[in-house]
């Protein structure tokens, strides 16, 4: 085993952490969104509006660039 592999697998913990945080924020921010904008009465504001399509727009963005860069399970990994 390289040296290094601990330094990597302490990485990877490290990552897959933040990962899992952001993916649990990202599932809930929208719905939280969404409630705001209800309880607030907001849903005419055009600012509001705005920021609500961009967030879900950024959040797609993120997901799709996941994907992509993410080997199906039944996928031998691309060789580099």
């Amino acid at each position: 085993m390289p040296a290094n592999f601990d330094l990597l697998a302490t990485e990877v913990a490290e990552l897959t952490t933040v990962a899992d945080s952001a993916v649990a924020f990202i599932d809930g921010a929208d719905e939280r969104l969404a409630a705001a904008i209800a309880a607030d009465n907001l849903s005419d504001d055009s600012n509001v509006a705005k920021f609500a399509a961009d967030f879900r727009a950024q959040k797609t963005k993120l997901a799709d660039a996941i994907a992509r860069n993410t080997v199906a399970a039944n996928e031998p990994p691309a060789e580099g």
